[in-house]
């Protein structure tokens, strides 16, 4: 089942290019595949990925959509 991703939905993200581990981010902006999202929790081990990135990130929808919501 896919699920619609608005503004400020809060989404479970897999790891990607960026970050190594799995985490939690807030939709600040969605796009027709992609979203833009702030990293709100996150592995530790991602500490510096986190910050390099200034805590924000684009996810593909796609690989997400099994993992809306919290």
């Amino acid at each position: 089942m896919t699920t619609t991703v608005t503004k400020g939905a809060v989404v479970r993200c897999q790891a990607n290019g960026n970050m190594e581990y799995p985490f939690i981010g807030t939709v600040v902006k969605r796009y027709e595949n992609s979203a833009w999202v702030t990293i709100d929790e996150f592995d530790p081990r991602d500490q510096m990925n986190a910050r390099d990135l200034l805590f924000q990130s684009v996810i593909a929808l796609k690989k997400n959509d099994d993992s809306q919501g919290r």
